[in-house]
């Protein structure tokens, strides 16, 4: 999740030339083992550095904002589909694993 984190959050920052802050958070232990989550803090307006070299923000368009959300969510639903069906998978084969030797015991 670590390359999805990085990947994503910098193709924002490139994209919209905002500032973007991410955590990926891994389901809690005794809570829902499917809940794996984002949360991004990032500035919804440009950075741009003035003639002196001090960071303004300007003005960002709903539009541009949509298509950003957008993005995210697919972004974000393949990684954890993808994740979600490599665990199903490893869970598959592990179960198999146990029916095979108790089947020989």
């Amino acid at each position: 999740m670590a390359e999805s984190k990085g990947s994503f959050s910098e193709y924002v920052s490139e994209k919209y030339q905002i500032a973007v802050d991410m955590a990926v958070h891994a389901p809690d232990k005794q809570g829902d083992n499917r809940n794996f989550h984002a949360h991004l803090l990032l500035i919804t307006r440009k950075t741009e550095q003035d003639h002196v070299g001090k960071i303004k923000l300007t003005d960002k368009q709903e539009q541009e904002l949509i298509a950003y959300n957008n993005k995210g969510a697919d972004y974000f639903k393949k990684a954890f589909q993808h994740r979600a069906k490599a665990r199903a998978e490893a869970e598959q084969q592990n179960q198999e694993s146990q029916e095979s030797q108790e089947s020989q015991n």
